[in-house]
């Protein structure tokens, strides 16, 4: 079955309504999780899952914020966000891809991507690891390349890798 939830559409000048899910905080103990989850499929594809933001022609386009929970306690970690693709078990299946692209500017600068690892106020900052997994016992490991774009006009961009000032 369907179930759509949806806020009314605004007038002229208006705005559209505003959805809201959220779980009780708790006094003492955990509060509750949120799932969303589509069904398995046999015989067919699973559905998907999309988070988008719709279009505005005047002003900026809406974001997409996505943020793990802060922990307060002396030797709490904050909490993990992670982003895995689907694993194919079938025997020619190719894992999924993880394909993280910056907006296109149609006529400006396209967007950044900027990964950053986190800021220890009074000890080091993260790591940053990129690596490929291990091959299995019949292939090869897969590649890394740094690649900067082509362009028809001008040079094109730098590959640059530094490391920090010591003070």
């Amino acid at each position: 079955g369907l179930i759509e939830i949806t806020t009314a559409t605004a007038g002229s000048t208006g705005t559209s309504g505003h959805i809201s899910v959220a779980t009780g905080s708790a006094g003492v103990g955990h509060s509750g999780g949120i799932d969303i989850t589509s069904g398995n499929a046999q015989g067919g594809a699973a559905g998907s899952i999309a988070l988008q933001v719709g279009t505005s022609d005047t002003g900026n386009g809406g974001d997409i914020v996505v943020a793990a929970g802060t922990a307060s306690g002396a030797s709490d970690n904050g909490g993990q966000v992670s982003v895995t693709a689907g694993k194919a078990i079938g025997t020619n299946g190719i894992g999924g891809s993880f394909v993280l692209n910056a907006g296109e500017g149609t006529t400006g600068t396209g967007g950044l991507v900027t990964i950053q690892s986190g800021k220890g106020a009074a000890t080091s900052s993260g790591a940053i690891t990129i690596s490929t997994a291990i091959a299995g016992t019949s292939g090869i490991s897969g590649s890394i390349s740094l690649l900067s774009g082509t362009s028809a006009i001008g040079d094109t961009g730098e590959i640059s890798i530094q490391t920090g000032e010591a003070s």
